[in-house]
C-alpha cells in the first residue's frame, strides 16, 4: 500500500510541476547602436538601436525602440551620486525586419519596475561617461505575456543630452497564467492535505 501511495505521490509532483518547466523556455534579444537622448527619460526613438540577436539567429533582424521611465529624483535625491534610479513604465518594442522572423512586432512592452543606471566608466580625455541602465521589463508578442530583464550601455560626452547605446538585451519568460498558478496552488495544497492524513 504504501509503494502505491509513494508512486501516486511522485506522479502528482511531475503532473503538479509541469506547468513551471514551461517557463524555462525563455527567448534572448540582443542589440546594437542607436542614439541616445536624455531628458527626464532615455530614448532612442530619434534612431532605434539595431536588433542583431534572437536566441541563436544572428545578423541584422530589425530595430530595438527603447524608452525609459521618467527619472525618480524622489528615491534617492543626492545629485552627485553614481547611481540613478528610473520608474516604471517607458516603451520596448522589438521589430523584425523579415530577416529570419516574420516582418513586424515581436516584442512590445515597458519597464515594468524601478530600474536602476549606474556610471560604470569615465574617460577623462574624451568627458565620455558611461552608464549601465537595467531594469524588470514586461510586454506581450507572439501571443504571450512575457517578464524577464532588460539591459543596454549608453554613453554622453560632457554635458550633452545626446548620446550613443553600445549594446544591449532582453532576457524573456513566459507569464504563467493566473489559471496555471491557480492549479499548481490548489494541487500542492491538495497534496499537502493528503501527506498530512497519511502522518
Amino acid at each position: 500500500m504504501s509503494k502505491l501511495f509513494t508512486r501516486i505521490t511522485l506522479a502528482g509532483l511531475v503532473l503538479l510541476l509541469a506547468p513551471l518547466c514551461s517557463l524555462a523556455d525563455g527567448i534572448h534579444y540582443g542589440y546594437v547602436g542607436g542614439a541616445a537622448h536624455a531628458s527626464t527619460a532615455i530614448s532612442n526613438l530619434g534612431g532605434p538601436s539595431t536588433l542583431v540577436a534572437v536566441d541563436a539567429v544572428f545578423g541584422n533582424l530589425g530595430i530595438v525602440r527603447i524608452v525609459t521611465g521618467n527619472i525618480n529624483d524622489a528615491i534617492d535625491p543626492f545629485p552627485f551620486d553614481t547611481t540613478f534610479f528610473f520608474d516604471p513604465g517607458g516603451l520596448i518594442e522589438v521589430i523584425s525586419n523579415g530577416s529570419g522572423f516574420p516582418a513586424g512586432t515581436l516584442f512590445s512592452g515597458g519597464w515594468g519596475g524601478v530600474s536602476t543606471y549606474k556610471l560604470i566608466d569615465f574617460d577623462p580625455h574624451l568627458g565620455m561617461t558611461t552608464f549601465l541602465f537595467s531594469g524588470p521589463v514586461w510586454g506581450s508578442g507572439g501571443g504571450s505575456n512575457w517578464w524577464g530583464a532588460g539591459a543596454f550601455t549608453v554613453s554622453f560626452i560632457g554635458a550633452s543630452t545626446d548620446g550613443q547605446i553600445h549594446e544591449g538585451y532582453l532576457h524573456l519568460q513566459p507569464a504563467p497564467e493566473p489559471g496555471t498558478l491557480l492549479l499548481l496552488g490548489s494541487g500542492l495544497l491538495g497534496l499537502a492535505l493528503v501527506l498530512r492524513r497519511k502522518s
